[in-house]
């Protein structure tokens, strides 16, 4: 779904993580370039939850609040409303 002129519409964010990673129509929905020059791998939980943890961290907040599921709250809490 698209929420126009939303900093938190889906498809704006779809669009914009394409723009950043260019990844060939073959690689992983979501997926990080590796040091090859052309190589692509997943983007696993366990790396995800480990980068949030140091958004967290730097934003000067306790990590042990905060996890993926959060974020699954926070945007079914938005949708509500």
């Amino acid at each position: 779904p698209s929420i126009p002129n939303s900093p938190l519409c889906p498809m704006l964010a779809i669009h914009y993580y394409f723009a950043l990673v260019p990844a060939p129509s073959i690689a992983p929905f979501f997926c990080l370039p590796t040091s090859h020059s052309v190589g692509f791998t997943p983007l696993t939980a366990t790396y995800f939850t480990t980068s949030l943890k140091r958004v967290i961290v730097s934003l000067g907040m306790d990590p042990a609040n905060y996890s993926p599921h959060s974020l699954r709250r926070g945007g079914a809490t938005y949708a509500y409303h």
